[in-house]
């Protein structure tokens, strides 16, 4: 059985290491948008439609067709065969 200060090497590590990640994650998409907008700096259009891209504008909405005791319900009749 390991020792408690090995799971807690560990698991500081592992925390670490995400934490690293994230960052990571992050400096890119902020390097990404900061070239694709400099990059478009003299098209209006491309520039708008790049912002339109980062605020998540243009997404289609869920649909109201089904609601959730129908979605529901499929999968229970579903189950049942």
């Amino acid at each position: 059985m390991p020792k408690s200060t090995d799971v807690d090497a560990a698991k500081a590590a592992w925390y670490e290491q995400r934490r690293t990640y994230r960052l990571l994650l992050a400096q890119k998409c902020t390097d990404f948008w900061t070239a694709q907008v400099e990059s478009e700096r003299g098209h209006a259009v491309s520039l708008w439609e790049s912002v339109d891209k980062l605020l998540g504008r243009g997404h289609s909405a869920e649909s109201a067709v089904i609601d959730a005791q129908t979605f529901s319900n499929y999968f229970a009749a579903k189950v049942r065969l």
